[in-house]
């Protein structure tokens, strides 16, 4: 992970110097991105940066309760271009006439990509541990560089991270967070998943107030991700009333915002794992779950 946290300036640069021929035709449409697991949080992140004229939805959801616009464009984004459901919801879509289908993918030959008109390739799929964090920052520089963001300014965050003695320690974590801060909440909480097995929760600062800030127990850690007024109150709040929170006070008012913040959680989630002696994500131990669940992703 701490290697493809030092890659991160060159995989956005290699991501934004790529030369889509789709650009222009895409980012002033109207449309749906649709993914899973990180690449839903890419898809959300194309609503932000779109200012939502591009919905991010399940792709099951695009199948099962379609837009009811006559045309658009569809994005399906998927690192490999094999699962199924992504690859469901854009022909379901492409299918049907004025639709534009566009896919986000590593793989130039996959049936995500066969399946589409247009092809926007994520550069960098390599990585040596499956937890997709050059896929994913490349994924987003690409998001970025289709809305005509071509520079994103990448600090130096090696000796910034959280209290990773209390996260590795708690019996589940609360992740909090307005507009960036929430999608960056949510990649966050999946890695949780992934490389521990975690327990985890994510929710808007607002959403987190009106119920859910009852439910912290004894052992939960809760990460509030933003400066901004909800984000600020709602740590203010919880760490009055005694509980263990985490404030990483950071600006989230861009893409450059959010890939800075996002290294200072990768870099914490690194020392966690070295904290707990880990040699591979958690996932991959839980083997008889992994071997029934990998077919039903990308097809049975």
């Amino acid at each position: 992970m701490r290697r493809e946290v030092s890659l991160i300036p060159e995989i956005i640069d290699r991501q934004i110097r790529e030369n889509y021929e789709v650009n222009t035709h895409l980012k002033n449409h109207h449309g749906v991105a649709t993914g899973a697991g990180d690449s839903m949080v890419v898809a959300e992140i194309l609503q932000y940066v779109s200012r939502n004229r591009v919905v991010a939805l399940d792709p099951y959801e695009v199948v099962q309760n379609p837009p009811s616009w006559n045309e658009g464009v569809v994005i399906g984004i998927s690192v490999k271009g094999k699962t199924k459901e992504v690859i469901n919801a854009l022909k379901s879509l492409r299918e049907r006439r004025g639709w534009t289908a566009v896919s986000m993918t590593a793989e130039g030959d996959s049936p995500l990509a066969k399946s589409s008109d247009y092809v926007i390739r994520i550069s960098y799929k390599g990585g040596e541990l499956p937890i997709g964090v050059g896929n994913f920052v490349s994924a987003v520089a690409a998001v970025a560089a289709l809305y005509g963001i071509r520079t994103l300014e990448v600090r130096d965050v090696s000796s910034i991270h959280l209290p990773y003695i209390d996260l590795g320690r708690a019996k589940e974590v609360v992740l909090v967070g307005s507009g960036l801060g929430r999608l960056l909440a949510e990649f966050i909480a999946l890695k949780l998943y992934e490389i521990l097995c975690k327990p985890a929760r994510t929710y808007s600062s607002e959403q987190f107030l009106h119920a859910p800030i009852y439910s912290l127990g004894e052992g939960t850690t809760a990460i509030f991700i933003g400066n901004d007024l909800r984000t600020r109150r709602a740590y203010e709040i919880v760490g009055n009333s005694g509980f263990n929170a985490i404030h990483l006070n950071t600006g989230m008012n861009s893409i450059s915002d959010f890939l800075n913040t996002f290294r200072i959680a990768v870099l914490t989630l690194a020392h966690v794992a070295d904290e707990l002696m880990l040699t591979k994500p958690c996932f991959m131990q839980r083997k008889s779950i992994l071997e029934e669940s990998t077919p039903v992703i990308y097809g049975e």
